[in-house]
């Protein structure tokens, strides 16, 4: 037999014991998703390329593991395997050209989307609706935490809380910490803005996370009152929530200013605040003995007709 094919038989052996050996590790066969013989075809150019990352000799290991990804353009180890000898030699942008195609090809691929999120974004200029519900797209396509809140945030600088708001209805992304900001710069946003439902429903959503400070919950209310959110604002009030003494004195005078008579009259009969302040309690008081005045009056005149 020719020493060249003993040599070659020797390697092929070696390759199917140390496949076997490492048939559940990183850079195996199986976790190449390789054929024995692409396996075979792909493995020279791994240990260049290993080699010469170890060494830092940036021009051999790029090479080699581009030539080794071009044999066998699906796999994705290799696949991220180049985009991690990209990053390790500071080309960054070469590592998210790859990864992203990658995400066009196998879209919803954990390994490849949480690589492509670890590296550092440059800017980018969004600067109108088509722009961002172009990222929007990009983002569905392969959603993760960091995707969404990047549209997110874009989305509440151009003022389109609406697809803000939409990235939150992702559970993982709203219970996160970036989720938590984003629903803080929501929030703000439409307070600056007027938008009262937006903000309102930040709150909420704050609210069922239990991360609101005494100070939002002012806020909110205040919105709420604004907005005439009766409903809410009693269910919040059953719930413990805005439920001060200076908060129902503050609901009481909203109903009366609005003239909402009969529901001002079974919140008067159905709440008794224990004010701390003088001014609170004659408030209150006045409240009640206008709102007795208001039925006397009104009794008299029924009883007139």
């Amino acid at each position: 037999m020719r020493p060249c094919l003993k040599w070659l038989m020797a390697l092929a052996c070696g390759l199917m014991i140390a496949g076997y050996a490492l048939a559940t590790t990183e850079g195996s066969r199986d976790d190449l998703g390789l054929s024995d013989y692409r396996y075979f075809k792909v493995y020279p150019h791994i240990t260049r390329a290993k080699k010469a990352l170890l060494s830092n000799n940036e021009p051999q290991a790029i090479d080699s593991f581009q030539h080794a990804h071009k044999l066998a353009p699906e796999s994705i180890r290799l696949t991220l395997w180049l985009a991690e000898a990209y990053i390790h030699f500071n080309h960054n942008d070469k590592a998210i050209a790859l990864l992203s195609e990658q995400l066009r090809k196998t879209p919803g691929n954990a390994q490849i989307r949480q690589t492509l999120d670890a590296i550092p974004q440059p800017e980018k200029k969004i600067t109108t609706r088509e722009q961002l519900l172009a990222l929007d797209e990009e983002c569905a396509g392969s959603p993760s935490v960091v995707c969404r809140a990047e549209v997110g945030n874009y989305a509440v600088r151009l003022g389109a809380l609406d697809i803000a708001l939409q990235q939150l209805n992702d559970e993982v992304l709203r219970t996160s910490s970036q989720g938590q900001t984003l629903i803080n710069r929501l929030t703000q946003r439409a307070i600056d803005l007027q938008k009262w439902h937006f903000a309102d429903r930040g709150f909420a959503m704050h609210d069922r996370l239990a991360t609101l400070s005494e100070e939002q919950y002012q806020q909110w209310f205040a919105i709420l009152l604004h907005l005439g959110r009766d409903r809410r604002i009693l269910d919040l009030q059953r719930q413990g929530v805005m439920n001060s003494p200076g908060m129902q004195l503050a609901y009481a005078q909203s109903l009366a200013e609005r003239k909402a008579y009969p529901a001002l009259s079974a919140y008067l009969a159905s709440h008794h605040p224990r004010f701390t302040s003088e001014a609170e309690k004659r408030n209150w008081r006045d409240l009640k003995a206008k709102w007795r005045g208001m039925k006397a009056a009104e009794r008299i005149s029924g009883n007139g007709n």
